[in-house]
């Protein structure tokens, strides 16, 4: 174990340079979805939190429509025509860490109007069932083997995730219009969320398509539902027991 974090704690201190990059040697971009992770690391093990504040300001530099740049501060920002919008909501969930951890309310109120145009962003995907269908871009969740065509339970809960910290970040700096206005889209994702729901497996299934549920099932879908808050009248525990049961 001793071993294993002395690694750890060399891999961070490589990766991080004037910002978090995603290896030493490779591409050597700071890619705005992995921010969050070298972020909390830092703000759980380090005492100096500068570069997990400048990290999420450097990143702060959205397209005229809304989106953030899936790499900050290189050619894939200067470029500006790919983009990974699950990535984006991964960094309002780096800004709300900073609420977190900081309590910086000065810092928030400069974070916070771009926090609320990635999830604007969002908007004209929704259906009357406040659910996201068809979200362009380049949809990676991070790798997985998870389904996400149509209308994906994944991308839909980091949604969630993400207005639910918005409307934390604007009750922090005593914002209520902000925070109602995230509150309300929530609540009626939670609402439409249980579409997902498959009552014989009891499970989130990954996606629906022409809003019928389709059979795989994910980690991930039901991890970020549960993170989400959207799982009312679920038993999380019982949950969590089946989608990490290897049978």
């Amino acid at each position: 174990l001793d071993r294993i974090w002395a690694v750890g704690r060399r891999t961070v201190d490589l990766c991080a340079q004037d910002a978090y990059l995603d290896c030493p040697s490779r591409e050597q971009r700071a890619w705005v979805g992995d921010g969050v992770v070298h972020q909390l690391v830092v703000l759980t093990t380090d005492p100096d939190w500068s570069l997990a504040r400048w990290n999420v300001q450097l990143a702060a530099t959205p397209r005229p429509d809304g989106m953030l740049p899936m790499a900050a501060a290189g050619d894939f920002e200067w470029d500006g025509t790919s983009f990974i919008p699950d990535w984006a909501l991964h960094w309002i969930h780096a800004v709300h860490n900073l609420a977190q951890y900081t309590g910086d309310r000065e810092l928030i109120r400069e974070l916070l109007p771009v926090a609320e145009r990635v999830v604007r962003w969002f908007l004209p995907f929704r259906g009357d069932d406040g659910l996201l269908s068809d979200v362009t871009g380049w949809v990676i969740v991070d790798w997985a083997a998870v389904h996400t065509s149509g209308t994906s339970a994944t991308v839909n809960a980091l949604w969630g995730r993400a207005l639910r910290e918005v409307r934390n970040l604007a009750e922090l700096v005593g914002d209520q219009g902000r925070a109602e206005w995230a509150g309300a889209l929530w609540v009626h994702l939670r609402k439409g969320f249980s579409a997902f729901w498959d009552p014989e497996r009891e499970l989130y299934v990954d996606h629906l398509l022409d809003g019928e549920r389709q059979r795989p099932v994910s980690q991930h879908a039901n991890a970020a539902a549960v993170v989400a808050r959207l799982t009312r009248g679920v038993d999380t525990d019982a949950l969590m027991r089946r989608v990490t049961d290897p049978e």
